[in-house]
């Protein structure tokens, strides 16, 4: 269950960066090498990065639908401790926030 804490955070920011992978394609090698020669050389990868972060949303939105399964579970087999609270919430929040995020 570590997804809900640093797995997540590392799963962000790879995504970020593919962004920001793309967004450096599409304005500082377009303004290097001209426009044409971009959209020649460079139509590619983005398609790649596109593809990788679609793949990357995806993974996310598994994650948080076994996340909803795992609080259910969670709370009906656990006894109140609060460790075990503290993951149960932490879990309820990643499927909130994820839930919030996709409207973006």
């Amino acid at each position: 269950m570590a997804a809900s804490g640093g797995g997540c955070t590392t799963m962000v920011y790879y995504i970020a960066n593919l962004l920001a992978l793309r967004e450096w394609y599409t304005i500082f090698v377009s303004l290097f090498f001209g426009f044409r020669t971009w959209a020649r050389n460079c139509t590619g990868s983005q398609d790649t990065l596109d593809i990788a972060i679609g793949e990357r949303l995806k993974r996310f939105k598994d994650l948080s639908e076994k996340m909803k399964v795992s609080l259910e579970i969670g709370k009906r087999l656990h006894a109140k401790n609060d460790k075990q609270e503290l993951l149960l919430r932490q879990h309820g929040e990643f499927c909130q926030n994820w839930e919030r995020s996709r409207r973006f």
